[in-house]
């Protein structure tokens, strides 16, 4: 197994971000730090492999995620800097990302930087970190890599909307998550949990592995095989679920929303045609992509500046499917 930058951090005790950095002769790691890194990264085998110089301006990024071609958050992302690599005249090239693709980014030597879109694991962002080139991730907040990310707000708007809906007279407010995996549904559990427990209220989770509607729908069927809903408002990570969730209920015969009010998350375009039209939460998600490409051609100019983090938050659309208590 190779020796990635990680290992001789936990050696060392230190940041991933802080071995990089000595590793690129950086001026603002001490001397002594740089010293215990090299002979940390000898002892253990690794194999530091300096860039040939300092990219000044991106000429091609590499767009890399795990996400299917057909998902439609992740190409309006693409769109996003798709625009953004147009305008200052520099080459996108997409790729799919999977166990495959990782053991073949040798191909990807000649791009100037990479954008790593929607949830990749840590030891895969590390192996590409040791290709050598500037990174950005978007929409994937692994904060102790000490890499550039452009993120949505999922904390503060998932709080926002529980309170919201308890001003609404909602005390009995559910949350169906999603692939604990990806760090965005991590993060709006959380905005649901920090809420719920300021307003002193009952949690009534709904764990869901799979943004599908057929898991959706087996998790509505167990919610419901006591009798009528226990929520009167129900809070659903993104939106597609959201509309899982809707039908499932109305196969039920539960009314939307005067049984039940539904918000989702993402406000994709077919959260206006859905009968009753989704609340939920409107995501920039071209500007996650153009947002992600400027953060990437700064990183290039100044590789040694401090990682950034940026967050867009996110704007509450009301609709038809989510009602104050009556």
């Amino acid at each position: 197994m190779s020796v990635r930058l990680k290992d001789i951090a936990e050696r060392l005790g230190i940041s991933v971000s802080t071995v990089s950095l000595a590793l690129r002769e950086a001026p603002q790691i001490a001397e002594e730090t740089r010293v215990r890194v090299r002979e940390a990264a000898a002892h253990l085998g690794y194999i530091h492999r300096p860039r040939q110089s300092l990219h000044t301006e991106l000429t091609s990024v590499a767009f890399i995620t795990p996400a299917e071609p057909g998902n439609v958050f992740y190409a309006a992302v693409l769109t996003g800097a798709e625009g953004a690599c147009r305008a200052h005249k520099i080459a996108l090239h997409y790729m799919r990302l999977d166990e495959s693709s990782v053991l073949r980014l040798a191909r990807y030597r000649d791009a100037d930087g990479f954008l790593l879109v929607s949830s990749i694991d840590e030891q895969t962002v590390e192996r590409i970190r040791d290709v050598g080139r500037p990174i950005v991730l978007v929409d994937n907040n692994l904060p102790h890599l000490g890499l550039d990310r452009v993120l949505i707000e999922n904390t503060a708007s998932l709080y926002r909307t529980v309170m919201g809906l308890a001003e609404w007279g909602h005390q009995r407010i559910a949350y169906l998550g999603g692939p604990v995996a990806h760090p965005s549904f991590r993060e709006r559990l959380l905005g649901y949990r920090l809420a719920i427990a300021d307003l002193g209220l009952e949690r009534i989770e709904l764990p869901c592995g799979a943004i599908s509607r057929e898991a959706v729908e087996q998790v509505i069927a167990d919610a419901l095989a006591g009798g009528g809903p226990q929520f009167t408002a129900l809070l659903v990570c993104n939106d597609m679920n959201a509309i899982a969730a809707m039908h499932a209920l109305q196969d039920r015969r539960v009314r939307v929303p005067e049984d039940v009010s539904v918000v989702g998350f993402d406000d994709i375009d077919m959260a206006q045609v859905v009968r009753p039209a989704l609340t939920t939460h409107h995501v920039y998600r071209e500007m996650l992509g153009t947002l992600g490409v400027r953060r990437l051609i700064e990183r290039a100019a100044h590789p040694d500046a401090p990682a950034v983090s940026l967050a867009l938050d996110t704007i509450f659309i009301e609709r038809d499917s989510a009602r104050p208590l009556r």
